[in-house]
Formats: C-alpha cells, sequence, structure tokens
C-alpha cells in the first residue's frame, strides 16, 4: 500500500491542504516541523481515512475533525481523501493491511505484564480509535502477543520436543526480521 497524494478539507487545523505526488518508489517519507504546525493532525486524517475505507468507521463523530469556525456543509468523513498507488486492487487490499505510526515521545514509556492471555490480532479488531497526540499502547499490546506467541509455540504440537530456543525464536520472529523486505505488499510501510 502505497499513498499518491492526501487531501484534507476542514479538517482539524487546515482549511485545505493538498500533499501531492508521492512518488511510487518512495522508502521513506519525513514529515518534520515545529510543535503546533498539524503533523498529528495529518496523521489523525491518515487514521480517519483509514478507519472509513479499510473498516467502514472511522473517528465517528461530525464534531471529531472539524476545523474551528469553519462553515463546511460536508460529513467528517468527507474531510479526508487518500489517493493509493495501484488503483482499486490497493484499495481492496487495506482491510489486509495496516496503518500505524508512532511518534519518538507518545509511547509508554514503562509498562508491565502482570498475566499472559491471547490478544486478538490486529486486524479482527478494527482500526484503534486514538488520536496522535494520545499515548500509544502497541508497543505493550505487541509484547503481550509476543509473549503469547511464544508460550504457544513452546507447547503446541507443532514444536518438537527437541526443537532449540533459536528455532522457536526463529519461528515466532523470523517474519518480523524480514520485514523490510516487504515493500510493495500489504501490510508494508508507506
Amino acid at each position: 500500500m502505497r499513498v499518491q497524494s492526501i487531501q484534507l478539507r476542514n479538517f482539524r487545523r487546515f482549511s485545505d491542504l493538498n500533499i501531492i505526488d508521492l512518488p511510487e518508489s518512495a522508502r521513506l517519507i519525513v514529515l518534520a516541523g515545529p510543535n503546533g504546525v498539524g503533523k498529528s493532525s495529518l496523521f489523525d486524517g491518515l487514521q480517519t481515512w483509514y478507519g472509513l475505507a479499510a473498516w467502514g468507521s472511522g473517528h465517528g463523530s461530525k464534531e471529531y475533525g472539524a476545523k474551528v469556525g469553519a462553515e463546511d456543509p460536508s460529513e467528517w468523513y468527507q474531510r479526508v481523501t487518500v489517493n493509493l498507488h495501484g488503483g482499486a486492487r490497493a484499495q481492496e487490499l487495506l482491510r489486509e493491511a495496516s496503518l500505524y505510526f508512532r511518534t519518538a515521545y507518545r509511547h509508554e514509556a514503562d509498562f508491565s505484564v502482570q498475566q499472559v492471555s491471547q490478544p486478538p490480532h490486529p486486524t479482527m479488531s478494527g482500526p484503534p480509535v486514538r488520536r496522535a497526540v494520545d499515548i500509544d499502547q502497541s508497543v505493550s499490546e505487541n509484547y503481550q502477543r509476543l509473549l503469547w506467541q511464544t508460550f504457544s509455540a513452546v507447547y503446541d504440537d507443532e514444536t518438537s520436543d527437541d526443537a532449540t530456543k533459536a528455532e522457536i525464536r526463529d519461528r515466532v520472529t523470523g517474519r518480523l526480521r524480514g520485514s523490510s523486505n516487504l515493500t510493495g505488499q500489504a501490510g508494508s510501510a508507506w
């Protein structure tokens, strides 16, 4: 999934923001600027669009994301438009993909796991409804998921009794180590 263009109309701080002609070959796009210029608002717009495009729901209130003071007759879900490289096929793959971002300073600074239970697959519960400025708990959720998969691999029928730690580790995290090679596939970073 590769983003081609983004438009925000009367969304949060933007009256009419257009980001166009993002190259399909881009492996990294950096968004930088001082506090208060709208970096988080752009990502909130992307999350709103993704929730609607992939799951049929977004930040579901008419007031969410509305630019204060703007006279806008359009519905909240019409304030964000994203076009993807790959057209209709890329759009179909959205539900299998995921949109995830994290800033360096908005993650959990400290967490602990009190019990191990099987968390739902990240794509089964729909997109998390949170704003870019909220604390991101994905790190602890992913840690919990990794612990569950590791314990399950030790005791399932698929793992032989003489399997080494390295074999179990490769089975559980091998795909994660190779994730940088997934460019262009559903679920890859844009």
